[in-house]
Parts: structure tokens; sequence; C-alpha cells
């Protein structure tokens, strides 16, 4: 956008402002520059940053105006609070909903603008003097100084949206935090934002968790080929013996398969239940002569293997049966 409108050099006056406050706040390495694009004075660039300052203001401010402006901007320059405002943003993108993380950010930004106006005001006599200009500034802007830049992760020296509140803390006498306690506020800050974009990680991760994980809720891994042996109790008394086949797919919850006598003869298994080691389902089976059969079986699970019991249902004739079996998980 900046480049659309156009970008030029900053008068000798400005010029001499910049450089007085570039000394006062040991940022040296900071280009500045004007354009007509921009409603006020900010910062963008992490690794090579600029201040830019609006084409309006220059013509109309004074030179203590000017020393605001430069040096807040110089300020968050000093701090690195471009990257660190990125890196927030990153973080806490997960869990941005949270009304939690959305106070926490207003937070960090009203004391990122705090701390810059404490920085900025060594550029003036005073903080009185700074918190006059301040209001100054904002009464010279062609715009009210409220959300301008915030679609951007360029920094204002009207962001936070407190400035009230900033002049108030410029003309309290109570004296403030040292360097090292803001910096484990600080720091205490950023751990509790990043602890919990965590635990929103952790939560958003868990409906995805594949079936090697669900023995950590309490539940076995079924996923495999299961063979072994059935017996039947046959209406007619006899007792029947057969080989089964059961393959299974689990994937957190959801459990599919199939199962036979036989690896080729099989139909899937429904209606599947697993409450902790217990499994229940029913599947279908041709029979033989007299017709389909339907089992429904309940199998406990205890590692590489499982046993139970069930009912065996044939509809052509309403005769029912008790089924036992044995399976084990091939390797």
């Amino acid at each position: 956008m900046l480049e659309a409108a156009g970008t030029g050099g900053i008068s000798d006056r400005v010029a001499a402002v910049a450089e007085e406050c570039k000394r006062q706040l040991g940022a040296q390495s900071v280009s500045i520059v004007c354009s007509a694009a921009a409603a006020v004075p900010f910062t963008a660039g992490a690794f090579r940053p600029i201040v830019v300052l609006p084409h309006s203001l220059l013509k109309t401010t004074s030179d203590d105006e000017l020393r605001v402006a430069i040096g807040h901007e110089l300020a968050h320059v000093y701090r690195h609070d471009y990257l660190l405002n990125i890196l927030y943003e990153l973080v806490s993108l997960p869990v941005a909903f949270h009304p939690c993380v959305l106070w926490m950010k207003r937070q960090i930004e009203k004391n990122r603008e705090t701390a810059c106006d404490e920085m900025a005001a060594r550029c003036l006599e005073s903080p009185t003097g700074y918190a006059r200009a301040l209001m100054s500034l904002a009464r010279a802007l062609p715009q009210p100084p409220v959300a301008t830049m915030a679609s951007s992760p360029a920094l204002g020296v009207f962001d936070g949206n407190n400035l009230e509140e900033r002049i108030m803390q410029l003309l309290d006498k109570t004296p403030r935090l040292s360097a090292r306690a803001a910096g484990a506020v600080f720091a205490f800050s950023f751990l509790l934002l990043f602890a919990t974009c965590v635990v929103g990680y952790s939560f958003a991760l868990t409906p995805g968790q594949d079936a090697s994980q669900s023995s950590a809720a309490g539940q076995p891994n079924l996923s495999g080929v299961w063979t072994g042996r059935l017996e039947e109790k046959l209406p007619d008394g006899r007792v029947g013996h057969g080989s089964l086949y059961l393959r299974l797919q689990q994937s957190g919850d959801q459990i599919t398969g199939i199962v036979g006598d036989t690896q080729t003869t099989t139909s899937p298994v429904e209606n599947v239940i697993l409450s902790g080691s217990h499994l229940k389902f029913s599947a279908g089976a041709p029979g033989g002569p007299k017709g389909p059969v339907l089992w429904t079986l309940e199998l406990n699970v205890k590692g590489d293997a499982m046993e139970g019991t069930g009912r065996a249902f044939r509809g052509t004739d309403n005769h029912s049966w008790d089924v036992e079996i044995k399976l084990t998980r091939n390797k």
C-alpha cells in the first residue's frame, strides 16, 4: 500500500528531531520515511524496521509532537515489538476465540503501549510534557486514532485504544515496577499464554487420535487379524466346531471389520460397541443349506487374546443356540 501511494524522504526539521530521538533511545539503524497513505505514525518490519510518518502531520505538528510520534515508534523498534506481536498472534491462533486469550492479548497491547510511552518520554523534558504533546498529536490526526492499524501487524502510536489511560499513567507519580520486575511479569504472561495455547492444541488434536493411542483412554487397540476356534451348541444337541477369522480396523472410537469361517467367506461386523475391554458386535453368516445365521457376540479382550460367548439365530426356522469363541491376534 505504501509503495502504491508513494513514500519519500523527510525534511531537515524532521530529520533533526529523528536523530535526536535515535540518540536518546539507542536506535540508530532505523529508517524513517513519509507516506501519503499513512493515517497515523507506525512501525513495520521485524529485521529491517522502518518508521512511517504521515505527510499530513508533518506540515502542522510541533517539534514536541514529532518527538512523541518518532520516539514512541523507535521504542517499539528497540523492544522488538513487531516481531513479538507476530509471535503472539501465531501462538494464540488455535485458541484465538477464547475470552481469556482475547483478554490477555488486550492486556499485552495496553502494557506494550504504556512501556513505549515511558521510553519515549526521555525524548522530551518530562513525562508531563510528553503527555501534553501526545494529546496534541491525537487532536491533529485527520481521523480518530482508534484501531487504524487493527488489520495489520504494524504498530502505531495510538494502538491499544486506551489513550486516556496512557495519559493518566504518564501523569501518575506512583513508582513503577523496576525493569527486572516488569520483565518477570512479561515472561509470566507469555508463558501463561503459551500454556493456554498448548492446552488448546491438545483438545483440538484429541478427536484425531489414531488407534494406537486408544489404550491411553483405558481401551485396547483391536486393529489386526484375529483367528481361532468357534464352538456351537446346535439345536439338535450336537456340538459343532469350526474356525473363525476376524479382521478389525480401529480408529479412535470407530471400529470396522469383517468376520467369517475363512478369509474368503466373510461378512461385515455391525453394531460394534467397545466398552473398556468388552467388545460386542453382530454379523451375518451364510449358515449352510438351512439358511443364513445372525451372530451376536460378546468378547472380553486381554492383550492379544479375546474370548467370550454369543447367540446364533437362524430366521428360516426360528432356531437359536449358544456359541463360544476363543481368538488370538496374529503377529
